[in-house]
């Protein structure tokens, strides 16, 4: 299959094209499939305001990571369920370059403090402080005024 791309692949492709690869090259490109899926879904999620389905396309997007890529492991998983426990938490997962031990978590400002709550758990279970870096979102970038060049 020349001049294809993962893109190019649904779920069940991947099970009649790829059936001789090794487990682990399969489970890998299982996610990476899945994920381009997930991309797409998120946008509609997005566009049609719904964050409960965002949130879980969010988490079985982590979990994909954890099982099909093998790249989480239990501090990262730990910091994500403890997140989703939380009111107001809307979505957690692992991200970074090389998967180096980061996640995002989307929160409302009221679960701040029980957030903060249970890095501090982490920190004592694993003996690792976390660091945080708060975000706030904003609206996306829009035209405030357009002027033609004279010429």
């Amino acid at each position: 299959m020349q001049g294809f791309s993962f893109r190019d692949f649904i779920t069940t492709d991947l099970v009649e094209f790829m059936g001789n690869l090794p487990e682990e090259i399969r489970r890998r490109s299982m996610h990476v499939v899945q994920e381009i899926l997930r991309v797409y879904d998120a946008r509609d999620s997005l566009l049609r305001s719904d964050p409960a389905a965002l949130s879980r396309i969010i988490l079985h997007s982590h979990e994909s990571l954890r099982d099909l890529y093998e790249v989480s492991c239990p501090e990262i998983d730990w910091l994500v369920k403890r997140a989703q426990e939380i009111e107001g938490v809307l979505a957690s997962r692992m991200t970074g370059q090389g998967f180096g031990g980061c996640t995002y978590t989307i929160l409302r400002d009221e679960a701040v403090g029980e957030y903060r709550n249970r890095l501090e758990d982490y920190e004592r279970i694993f003996g690792f402080h976390p660091m945080v870096y708060p975000v706030k979102i904003a609206t996306g970038g829009r035209v405030i005024s357009a002027r033609r060049k004279a010429g």
